[in-house]
């Protein structure tokens, strides 16, 4: 079985502006094996102080109906105009999206602002899933996906199990312990040490504990890559420890991955930092494409 079999119908909302990063996205979503009936709407918003974008933004609006149209694909188009991150996530919610895709950066982005201010607000606010793509862009074929046993995380994963990945892709999920600080125990008198300076007994606990959860880390990534398989993906474990964002980025540019697939909690108030701080991290720094899928809010 492959994973787009269990798949049911979705709708997408595809941002599109005729930016290199906005074809890439294009692309990757023609990339996507979507499942039968699904349905695409295209939106491109006209920002008032660029009305000249009018001729660019149609090209680009029938460029994503063509494009999708080959692949079979039922697309609708929407030119609007006003705020475009209010616009999009306006429109998402109105349409009730599954998904949202996009490029990281708006023909307007200053070159040196590697994700542009629609796109954070965007993976900031926006309830659905949201799938933001960089260039180069060279198809899916490397697969990241960032476990970290959250309850969050775990609905990242379910949510997942159901999304439309190519078959053919390498799927790795990795898991990051944190890495335990050197312990010692407490000294003899006139003799220095180095780090945390604690009693015997103490330092035997901790190292218990880490090892405990080690053991409990790769049994859940054990569980998650059994759990992607049973879906038809190609999947394997990577358990490291260290910090998470470091060795996330580390293994994104080890593995050449293609596309990360990170969790966050969606929160209703947009006063409040939506992203943990490792997901903002690997949006900013990863430098590739980004699937954010949020769990709701409790």
């Amino acid at each position: 079985m492959s994973p787009a079999d269990v798949r049911h119908p979705v709708r997408i909302l595809l941002a599109v502006d005729g930016s290199e990063h906005s074809q890439a996205a294009l692309r990757l979503l023609c990339d996507l094996p979507l499942p039968p009936q699904s349905q695409v709407t295209a939106v491109s918003v006209i920002v008032p102080r660029h009305g000249r974008d009018r001729p660019l933004l149609e090209a680009a609006l029938q460029q994503a109906r063509i494009l999708l149209g080959e692949k079979g694909v039922a697309v609708e188009t929407f030119l609007g105009s006003g705020h475009p991150s209010e616009t999009l996530i306006g429109l998402a919610r109105q349409m009730d999206s599954d998904l949202i895709v996009m490029g990281a950066r708006g023909r307007h982005a200053p070159w040196e602002i590697l994700l542009g201010g629609t796109a954070q607000q965007v993976i900031e606010y926006a309830g659905a899933p949201v799938l933001m793509a960089r260039v180069p862009y060279n198809g899916l074929r490397r697969i990241l996906v960032a476990i970290d046993g959250s309850a969050c995380s775990e609905q990242m994963v379910e949510h997942l199990a159901h999304f439309a990945i190519p078959s053919n892709a390498d799927v790795r999920v990795i898991h990051v312990l944190p890495a335990m600080i050197e312990l010692v125990p407490a000294p003899l008198p006139l003799y220095p040490t180095v780090g945390p300076v604690l009693p015997a007994n103490e330092v035997r606990a901790l190292k218990a504990l880490y090892a405990q959860e080690e053991r409990a880390g790769r049994k859940l990534l054990a569980q998650t890559v059994e759990r992607l398989k049973s879906c038809g993906f190609r999947a394997s474990g990577i358990f490291v420890c260290g910090d998470a964002a470091v060795e996330i980025i580390r293994w994104v540019r080890q593995l050449k991955v293609d596309l990360v697939v990170a969790a966050s909690l969606g929160l209703s108030n947009v006063k409040e930092w939506l992203l943990g701080s490792v997901t903002r991290k690997l949006v900013y720094h990863a430098g590739c494409s980004i699937l954010v899928i949020k769990a709701p809010s409790t």
